[in-house]
């Protein structure tokens, strides 16, 4: 986390160093935004770092998960990666 611009090869094999353009314009690689969506707590991997299946996601501190927030500007990340943790916490904030 915490790459620049500069550092990034566009050619690596590696999906994290992947970059997304979320809808506030503001870029993020994949890395990092895995890491602001806490994406870990929604699938489960295998050794090698491979997605396996879904994980029941732990609720937020309120009982409430909020939805996740550019780190620039706090724009909701809605990228199609994060949909399963923004729509959870929409879901969230519409129940409550």
């Amino acid at each position: 986390m915490g790459t620049t611009m500069g550092e990034i090869d566009p050619h690596a094999e590696s999906i994290d160093e992947l970059l997304i353009t979320l809808a506030c314009r503001h870029v993020f690689t994949v890395e990092t935004l895995d890491g602001i969506c806490e994406l870990s707590s929604y699938y489960r991997s295998d050794d090698q770092g491979n997605w396996t299946e879904l994980a029941q996601p732990p609720p937020g501190p309120t009982g409430l998960r909020k939805p996740p927030l550019c780190p620039s500007c706090r724009g909701p990340i809605t990228a199609k990666r994060y949909g399963r943790v923004f729509k959870g916490a929409d879901l969230d904030i519409s129940e409550q």
